[in-house]
């Protein structure tokens, strides 16, 4: 499987956030606390999940973010929580479901943007939405007193989960249930899911994160296997060249992909541009065009049936597996 670099540049994000393409961020699983309330019988256990994870920055936003920049974060979601609504989408909000959230920079930070002492919105959060669609769980929080980014003023964090419906098969809110029911299990395991993290201005606009997690699945600090070792292999055929080696790295890494100068045209295709790198050879073409021409990321949709991904020229894709990227030509 390919992971998604950061999305911080996908279509949905120039507009109010709802679950759409996809956007990402590691996890890690379930602690249970105690439920406080009064009643005969034993206090039953909430089923909850617990994430912590680090991000850091891969562009900059004038002095406030730098690249290298890393933050720290942690949230627990209650999966007993009952839905909000959906209002006509294909998943449902869990508004209520955040029950704890922090975020803190890291000492080294060279930007001046700190969360440090701000005090963040859970009661209820501003949305914590899933989409049965793309199997996503997305959570977005304000702040009533968050510093502004490179002058412009603050508007959300973003934290987006998207798994393969193999692993996570979000179901569509009918009525009123669980967060765990509409998951599909209580249990959800992070680490299968792609993730993304975003700090949003008034413009709506996030400088580039990736993201990692910071615990293995069962929460404990005992040692995980050794990462194993992927690699991507670029088709170049009709006579591409490309000046860099295959992007390689172990699971869960980051690397970064040709830039559009790195490569040489098709002798068959003389005077175009590489656009970017695909999944598929049939991604098409006049779609690269329109998101390489307005700065866009990332896409992972469906298109003639068929599940694609294409990564703009230059951009960054997380080792999950052995794949085939086709350059895409305009």
């Amino acid at each position: 499987m390919l992971m998604q670099p950061t999305a911080s540049h996908l279509p949905s994000m120039r507009t109010e956030w709802t679950v759409g393409l996809k956007s990402r961020i590691a996890m890690a699983v379930a602690m249970a606390t105690v439920g406080l309330f009064l009643s005969a019988t034993p206090a039953q256990a909430a089923n909850t999940l617990v994430v912590s994870g680090t991000t850091q920055a891969t562009s900059s936003a004038g002095s406030s973010i730098v690249v290298g920049d890393t933050f720290s974060y942690t949230y627990t979601l209650n999966l007993d929580s009952t839905s909000t609504g959906n209002n006509g989408f294909t998943g449902g909000f869990f508004d209520n479901a955040v029950t704890a959230f922090n975020l803190s920079a890291a000492p080294g930070n060279v930007g001046t943007w700190s969360p440090t002492g701000v005090n963040w919105v859970i009661s209820p959060v501003k949305r914590l939405a899933t989409n049965s669609s793309s199997d996503q769980i997305t959570l977005q929080v304000n702040a009533t007193n968050a510093p502004s980014i490179n002058s412009v003023p603050f508007f959300d964090l973003g934290i987006t989960l998207d798994w393969d419906p193999s692993e996570v098969n979000i179901q569509s809110v009918l009525g009123t249930e669980s967060l765990g029911t509409t998951l599909g299990t209580l249990s959800p395991d992070p680490t299968l899911a792609n993730h993304y993290f975003e700090l949003r201005d008034a413009n709506y606009l996030s400088v580039g994160f990736t993201a990692s997690v910071t615990q293995n699945p069962s929460g404990s600090n005992s040692a995980a296997p050794a990462p194993q070792r992927f690699e991507h292999s670029l088709n170049t055929a009709g006579g591409v060249n490309c000046k860099l080696n295959l992007p390689s790295g172990t699971q869960g890494t980051w690397v970064q992909l040709p830039a559009a100068n790195s490569c040489t045209a098709p002798v068959d295709r003389p005077g175009t541009t590489l656009l970017g790198w695909s999944t598929s050879s049939t991604f098409p073409v006049q779609v690269a065009r329109e998101q390489v021409s307005k700065g866009w990321g990332v896409i992972d949709a469906v298109f003639n049936g068929q599940r694609m991904i294409f990564i703009p020229t230059g951009g960054f894709t997380q080792m999950s597996g052995d794949n085939n990227l086709h350059a895409i030509w305009g």
